[in-house]
C-alpha cells in the first residue's frame, strides 16, 4: 500500500526474453525453457513429452549446461537418442553377414513419423557414438557399463532365429529411456529388468570364455565392451548371476506396485502408456530369467497375464494399440506373440492348460497381422523359427492335452467322444502340414522356417501319439518322428541356430537309439559355442541328464 492513496502498488513484472529455440513445450505455455537436451528440466518436472523445433541448429557449443538434473557436459551431440539401435518399424531385408547385422551394414535411426515428429537430434552424424546419453538414464557407472552390453550384442532374445537390429523382438529402445532411473516406478522397473538381462548375458558370455566354448571374446553388431583380457574370474560370474537374479526380483516388485498404485483398470492414454512399459518390463524379466534357468519367470508371466487382463484382453488391447499408432501395434503384438511362445513352451513341458490363446483358433492371433514374408526380420516366421499357424496347432494340442487330463476323472461318453472327434481332426491337420512341408520349396530364404515346422510337426505329432492316444514311447510312430526331428535338428547345426530347446528335450526323451541320443545331447551342447548361448543351455543338458537316468522304465518327457 502507497502512504498517501490507499490504492495498492503493482509489484513490477518481472521480465525475461524468452528463447526462440526453447522446445515445443515451455514455448507453448509460455515458461522459459532451459533448453536441456534432450529432455529440458521443466518437462522432466512435469513428465511430458520434450521436442524442440526441427529448424533449430545444434552444435555443441550452443547447448547450454542444464541446471541440476544431468551431467552438465552432455551436449546434443553427445545425446542422440535417435541415433540408438532401436526397433525400426521399416523392414530390413537380407541376409545376415558375419557381423550379424542385416545387409552387412548398421541400421541407421528408423523415422517414426507419426511418433517423433523432425528433431535436432535427426542431423547428426551417424559415425558419433551416442553412449554418453547413458550417463543421463543411468546415473550410476556398474549400471552404464552393463546396459552398454546389452546394446552391444543385438542377438540377446529367447527367439528361435536372433534378430540383428533388435537387442529383443518386443523391445524399441528409444521408448525404453526416454526417462532417467528415478523418474516413476513404471520407468524404473522396465530399466532395471534391463540391467537383469544385460548382467545375466554377461555372466554367461564369461562363463563361456571361461570354460573355453569360445575360442575369442564376441563382438555384437552394436560394437563390444571388451571383455577382460586375463579372462573372466568366478568370482565376476557368480557375481553377475547374482545380479541378474537380484535385480529381476527388484524389477517384478515395482511392476507390481506400480500395478496396484497406478492401474485402475481404466482404458485412459496415461494407463496406455504405464502398461506399455509394466509389459515390456515383465518380458524382459522373463526373458533374464529364461537365461538364467531361473523359477521367478513364472511369476513374471503370471504379471503379464494380469497386465493383459487390464487392458481388456489381447484382441481390446490390440484396437487400441493400433488407434494410438503403427509402432504402438507392433510392440503390442510383439509382446503378445512372445507371451503365447512361452505359454506354448510352458504347456508342452507340464501338461498344463494355455492362459494367453485362450480358444481354438483365436481370431486375435491372426488379425491385426501385416503380410510380411518369411525372411522379413518384422515376421513371426523369422523370430520363432516356424509360421504362425504352427503355434496356433500347439496351442490347440496342448489344450487337448489338458482336457484328456480331465476326461480321465469324469464317465461323461458324450465329451470324450467330442474330446476323440477333435483328436482325430489334430491328426488330420498334422498330415496336411506333413504334405505341405513336403511340396514346399526348401530355398536358402525360408530353409529356417521349414526346418522349424518340421520339428515342431513332429514333436506335437509325439505328444498326441503318447498324450493322447496312449501309444507307448518305443511305437514306430513315436520313433519314427523323433528320428525324423532330430535329423532335422542335426542338418540345421552347420548353417543357422534353431534354439527350440523344449521340443528337443522332449524328443530326447522318448528316443530309444542311442545315435539318436547323442544327437539330440550334442545339438544343445552346440549352442554352447553361439553367441545366444545362456545359462538355459546349461540347464538343458541338466534335464537331458536326468531323464536319461531312467533307462529301465518309459521315459517321460514330462520330466522336463
Amino acid at each position: 500500500m502507497s502512504s498517501g492513496s490507499g490504492t495498492p502498488v503493482r509489484k513490477p513484472r518481472q521480465h525475461f526474453t524468452r528463447s526462440r529455440t526453447g522446445c515445443l513445450a515451455c514455448r507453448k505455455s509460455k515458461h522459459k525453457c532451459d533448453e536441456a537436451k534432450p529432455i529440458c528440466q521443466r518437462c522432466i518436472r512435469y513428465s511430458r513429452t520434450c521436442q524442440y523445433p526441427s529448424h533449430v541448429s545444434v552444435s555443441s557449443s550452443a547447448t547450454p549446461p542444464t541446471s541440476g538434473g544431468g551431467p552438465a557436459h552432455l551436449s546434443a551431440l553427445d545425446i542422440d537418442i535417435f541415433d540408438l539401435p532401436h526397433a525400426p518399424t521399416s523392414t530390413t531385408s537380407g541376409p545376415s553377414n558375419s557381423s550379424g547385422v542385416a545387409g552387412g551394414s548398421v541400421p541407421g535411426p528408423s523415422t517414426h513419423a507419426g511418433h517423433h515428429p523432425p528433431t535436432v537430434t535427426n542431423m547428426i552424424p551417424q559415425e558419433l557414438s551416442p553412449p554418453d546419453l547413458l550417463e543421463w538414464v543411468y546415473p550410476d557407472l556398474e549400471e552404464r557399463e552393463l546396459i552398454r552390453h546389452f546394446l552391444a550384442f543385438g542377438t540377446v532374445n529367447m527367439c528361435a532365429i536372433p534378430q540383428p537390429d533388435k537387442p529383443i523382438k518386443y523391445f524399441d529402445i528409444i521408448n525404453s529411456i526416454m526417462n532417467p532411473r528415478g523418474s516413476s516406478l513404471e520407468s524404473d522397473s522396465l530399466l532395471i529388468s534391463i540391467l537383469s538381462i544385460a548382467a545375466v548375458h554377461r555372466s554367461s558370455m564369461f562363463f563361456q570364455q571361461d570354460k573355453g566354448f569360445l575360442g575369442e571374446a564376441p563382438i555384437g553388431p552394436w560394437g563390444a565392451p571388451p571383455l577382460p583380457i586375463t579372462g573372466p574370474s568366478d568370482h565376476s560370474i557368480s557375481r553377475l548371476r547374482k545380479v541378474g537374479e537380484n535385480t529381476s526380483k527388484m524389477a517384478l516388485d515395482l511392476c507390481r506396485t506400480a500395478m496396484v498404485l497406478k492401474l485402475e483398470g481404466t482404458y485412459s492414454p496415461k494407463e496406455f502408456a504405464i502398461s506399455n512399459k509394466l509389459l515390456t518390463g515383465v518380458m524382459c524379466i522373463i526373458d533374464s530369467q529364461e537365461m538364467l534357468g531361473g523359477l521367478l519367470w513364472k511369476e513374471a508371466f503370471d504379471v503379464g497375464l494380469e497386465l493383459v487382463k487390464m487392458r481388456g484382453g489381447p484382441r481390446t488391447m490390440l484396437e487400441l494399440s493400433e488407434s494410438s499408432s503403427e509402432e504402438s501395434l507392433s510392440t503390442a503384438r510383439s509382446v503378445l506373440e512372445n507371451m503365447a511362445y512361452i505359454d506354448m513352451c510352458r504347456c508342452m513341458a507340464s501338461g498344463a492348460r494355455p492362459m494367453v490363446l485362450l480358444e481354438a483358433f483365436e481370431p486375435w492371433w491372426f488379425d491385426f497381422v501385416k503380410d510380411h514374408p518369411p525372411d522379413s526380420m518384422d515376421s513371426f516366421q523369422y523370430a520363432f523359427g516356424m509360421d504362425r499357424g504352427m503355434l496356433e496347432l500347439a496351442n490347440r494340442v496342448n489344450r487337448l492335452v489338458y482336457e484328456h487330463t480331465l476326461l480321465a476323472k469324469m464317465s461323461d461318453r458324450g465329451h470324450q467322444n467330442l474330446h476323440d472327434h477333435k483328436i482325430q481332426d489334430i491328426q488330420g491337420e498334422l498330415d496336411l502340414w506333413e504334405e505341405r512341408i513336403r511340396k514346399e520349396d526348401k530355398n536358402e530364404e525360408f530353409r529356417r522356417v521349414t526346418y522349424g515346422n518340421v520339428i515342431m510337426l513332429h514333436t506335437l505329432r509325439i505328444l498326441v501319439l503318447i498324450d493322447l492316444l496312449q501309444y507307448s514311447h518305443l511305437h514306430d510312430k513315436v520313433q519314427h518322428s523323433a528320428k525324423t526331428a532330430l535329423r532335422y535338428l542335426n542338418d540345421s547345426r552347420s548353417w543357422s541356430v534353431i534354439s527350440l530347446l523344449v521340443p528337443t528335450l522332449i524328443l530326447a526323451a522318448v528316443i530309444a537309439d542311442p545315435a539318436g541320443t547323442a544327437t539330440a545331447k550334442q545339438v544343445i551342447q552346440d549352442l554352447r559355442l553361439t553367441t545366444s548361448f545362456a545359462y538355459d543351455v546349461e540347464e538343458a543338458l541338466n534335464v537331458f541328464e536326468k531323464v536319461k537316468r531312467f533307462e529301465t522304465k518309459p521315459w517321460d518327457h514330462r520330466l522336463i
